[in-house]
């Protein structure tokens, strides 16, 4: 496991600190794609290209 350097300016604190970040796992990443993919701009859906499937419903 890596650890993740705590540098700050001082002076960058300010900036940084009304940003919230947080990790999220694989599965927690491809539930937020695809509940926002559709406001991606151009850009961001040339980077993950993705089509639309549908399919049936078991009756």
């Amino acid at each position: 496991m890596t650890s993740i350097p705590r540098v700050f300016r001082r002076d960058c604190l300010p900036d940084a600190a009304p940003i919230p970040v947080s990790l999220v796992d694989i599965d927690k990443f491809a539930e937020l794609l695809v509940d926002y993919y559709e406001t991606f701009d151009i850009e961001g859906k040339a980077l993950i290209p993705l089509a639309r499937t549908y399919w049936p419903a078991d009756n």
